[in-house]
Order: C-alpha cells, then sequence, then structure tokens
C-alpha cells in the first residue's frame, strides 16, 4: 500500500506567493496542477472529452490513473481534510473503526491537493466545477459583496446574506444562477463530447443557488438518507448502458457536524465511521460488471479548524472597529475581505493589532489579487470590487464573527491553514 501524500505535504506546505512574505503556519493554493481546481481537467481526459478549464493535473498524480474508463464515480465529502482521513489510514486511530479506506488505498493511491482560497465550499465547488480558479470564475467567498446588486450576498443560498434560509431568493433582484459564470461547467461540457452526468445530493440541496448555478442541464438525483443514496447509486451504476458516465456524489453532513461539534467529537465521529461502513457494504455488494472500466474518487472541498466561541472574537462588542467599515465583512471568518470607510486603514490597522495581536495577517486587496491568491489567469473583472480594500488571513485558531445571529460553530474553515487547505485525493479501481 502506498500513501503518495506523505511525500507531497512538505512540497506543498512550502509554497511561497510572490509578494506576500513567508509565513508559518500558512499554506498557499498550488493552482498549477496541485488544486482541486485541475480534477475538472482529468475527468474530462479520464472518459476521453478534451479538458475543461486553466489547467490539469500533475502527472504524479495521473500517471498509474490512465486507464481506458468508462465510468467515473466521484465521491465530495465536504470538510473531510487530509488529516482526518489520515485517521482512517495506516495505523491511524480510526483504522479499525473504518476499514475501507486502508481497502481502497490497497487499490490505489491517496494524494495532498491543496483547496482554492478562501477554501470555502462556495468558491471551491465552482473551481470543481468550472476546472478554473476563484479569481477566474468569480466566485470568491461565502458570502460576497455583489456590487451590481447591492447586495451581500450568500453565495451557497443565493440570498441576501442576513436572509440565508430564503434559498434562490435573490432571484427577485434580476440574479439569474444559469448566467452567472462566466466559464463553462463541467456537466454542460462533458454533455457536448457525448459524456453523461449524474448527481446524488441530499434532496433539501437540489434546487439550492449554488446547486443550480454549477448544474444546469444534468440530473439529480434527491436522495432522503444514505440509505437512499447507496440504493439509488447501486442501481445506476448496475443498470448503466449508455456510453461514457460521470457520477458525482456530495455528502454534507460531516461539514455541518465538525461546524457544531468540532472534528474531534464522538457525534463526528460516529457519522464518519457509519458513512464508511456503508460505503463498505454498498462496494462489497457491487457486482464486478458494474466496477469494470470504472474508477474511483474520493476528495474533499476542504478541511476545519477548531476555533472554540469568544466574546473577543465577536465583533458587536469592538464599535471601534465596526465605526472604520463601510459594509460589514465579507467572505469567511478566517479570511475576512474588509471595506473600509475613506481614511481609516490606519486607524482599522492599529486597531487590529493592539485589540487581537498577531491574529490576523493583513494585506492589501491589491497585494493579495497581485500575489495570485485567488488565481492568477483571465482575472474576474469584478475582481477588485468583491475583495475590498484589505484582506485578513487568520492565524492558529483565529476568526471574526459579524452576524447577528448567535455563534454556535467551534470549527471553521476558510483561512490558509493546513487543517483547511489540505485535502485528499484518493484514486482507485475495484
Amino acid at each position: 500500500m502506498t500513501f503518495t501524500y506523505k511525500n507531497q505535504i512538505t512540497s506543498l506546505a512550502s509554497r511561497q506567493l510572490s509578494g506576500l512574505p513567508a509565513e508559518t503556519g500558512l499554506l498557499f493554493p498550488n493552482y498549477d496542477g496541485y488544486c482541486l481546481s485541475n480534477l475538472p481537467a482529468a475527468v474530462c481526459s479520464w472518459l476521453g472529452a478534451p479538458p475543461l478549464g486553466s489547467a490539469g493535473l500533475a502527472g504524479e498524480y495521473t500517471a498509474n490513473f490512465h486507464g481506458d474508463y468508462e465510468k467515473v464515480v466521484f465521491f465530495l465529502i465536504d470538510g473531510m481534510g487530509l488529516g482526518f482521513l489520515e485517521r482512517c489510514l495506516g495505523n491511524g486511530d480510526l483504522a479499525g473503526r473504518a476499514p475501507i479506506w486502508n481497502q481502497l488505498a490497497g487499490n490505489g493511491d491517496v494524494f495532498a491537493l491543496t483547496s482554492t482560497s478562501p477554501s470555502t465550499t462556495s468558491s471551491a465547488l465552482t473551481s470543481l466545477w468550472t476546472g478554473v480558479t476563484p479569481a477566474e470564475h468569480g466566485v470568491i467567498g461565502y458570502e460576497m459583496w455583489l456590487k451590481e446588486f447591492g447586495l451581500v450576498v450568500n453565495m451557497v443560498n443565493h440570498t441576501p446574506s442576513a436572509f440565508p434560509w430564503d434559498s434562490g431568493g435573490l432571484h427577485r433582484a434580476g440574479f439569474h444562477p444559469e448566467r452567472f459564470l462566466p466559464v463553462s461547467t463541467l456537466g454542460g461540457h462533458l454533455a457536448l463530447h457525448g459524456i453523461s452526468t449524474r448527481i446524488f445530493q441530499h434532496h433539501t440541496l437540489t434546487h439550492s443557488g449554488l446547486s443550480s448555478m454549477l448544474m444546469e442541464g444534468v440530473e439529480i438525483y434527491p436522495f432522503l438518507t444514505l440509505s437512499d443514496l447507496w440504493a439509488s447509486l447501486g442501481d445506476l451504476l448496475e443498470t448503466w448502458q449508455q456510453g461514457p458516465l460521470y457520477t458525482y456524489i456530495y455528502w454534507s453532513d460531516f461539514d455541518l457536524l465538525q461546524h457544531r461539534f468540532s472534528s474531534t467529537s464522538r457525534r463526528t465521529e460516529y457519522e464518519f465511521i457509519q458513512f464508511s461502513r456503508q460505503l463498505q457494504d454498498f462496494i462489497g455488494g457491487l457486482p464486478s460488471q458494474s466496477r469494470k472500466k470504472t474508477l474511483f474518487v474520493f476528495a474533499a472541498d476542504h478541511g476545519q479548524i477548531p476555533t472554540p466561541p469568544s466574546a473577543k472574537r465577536e465583533l458587536a462588542n469592538h464599535p471601534v472597529f465596526n465605526q472604520s467599515l463601510a459594509l460589514q465583512p465579507t467572505c469567511e471568518n478566517r479570511l475576512a475581505f474588509l471595506y473600509l470607510r475613506q481614511g481609516m486603514e490606519s486607524r482599522i490597522r492599529n486597531y487590529i493589532d493592539s485589540t487581537w495581536g498577531d491574529d490576523f495577517f493583513l494585506l492589501s486587496s491589491q497585494e493579495a489579487v497581485r500575489s495570485g491568491l485567488f488565481g492568477s489567469v483571465n482575472l474576474h473583472p469584478s475582481l477588485p470590487d468583491r475583495v475590498g480594500d484589505l484582506v485578513s488571513i487568520a492565524r492558529d485558531g483565529a476568526y471574526w464573527w459579524w452576524s447577528n445571529r448567535a455563534n454556535r460553530q467551534v470549527s471553521r474553515h476558510g483561512g490558509l491553514s493546513p487543517e483547511e487547505m489540505l485535502v485528499p485525493l484518493l484514486l482507485c479501481t475495484l
């Protein structure tokens, strides 16, 4: 059994970006073959279609996986950082309770990838469905200022950020998700080349704003429970006879439980172990004919880092900070975009330094964009408006909470720690 990722982590962690000082403890995205944004081109290659996106996976990832595949089955486990999967591999503390991961790795290999920056679902999944960086597709955070609509928008639900439960409500302001992206999406690209796409996701997500934007024109199979998922997925793979097939499975519960209870809580571990056992039963019961010429892919959009609640982190307790801003911060609690009132930059820098010390690394938005933190080619024309005046990058477990709702999260993502940025890529045939 090989674990290639162990040799890749050091290389990925040593990457620096031009114009940014070397920062101990931060891990920058590597969009040149080592990022989630490079996976769509690989999917196209595996299924015999022309590549989609700016760059494909580095050759070391695909050297042993270039067969004539008829099906690619892609599991995206939201929030499963490489560190958590490592606990299930080798002699990790969860390996004996979730042995399927060692079995899968024994039939392939495990690699390390970086997430996008920001390391958040809306940005990472958009890259995973377009093959380009956040700087190019323009979805640059969980909450994003859209100047053209005069709103800070929740980019998962496509609602004003103050109304996250009104899924798709932004359409009342004239927002059309299918027209928002300036680039093609994977499902449509594959269809042009005779390849079908089928998507499995929880029924509550089927008509979400993000799904409507990324998955237009593909067939979605909503599932109620994991049992429903395994039965429907098995039916599809066992009966499919209509040519090349890309199947994408999105499981979000793991991310939700980490936010609420942390990645080391018994609830989170139990949920992942149950998922793993059901996955083992599913794969064990899949007929050999359904496995032929099929590549199984397991990956994640980001990991998470513990961020215990603290009154010091809540911006409602810092009126001087808020008075320096033209609007509330956007993007993510651990990678925030600040929109400043005129003449307030020195004031807010001094306040951050005196109040939070070294908890945050600040740089101008121009510096962040020039560095390639969000990508460096074909920059979206609205990028300067969407990243504000200053970019604040959290160190260690720091964050800011600015929502009017109660802060109930004990774990977060969006930033540049290795825990958030390193994600696994497990490739195998069965």
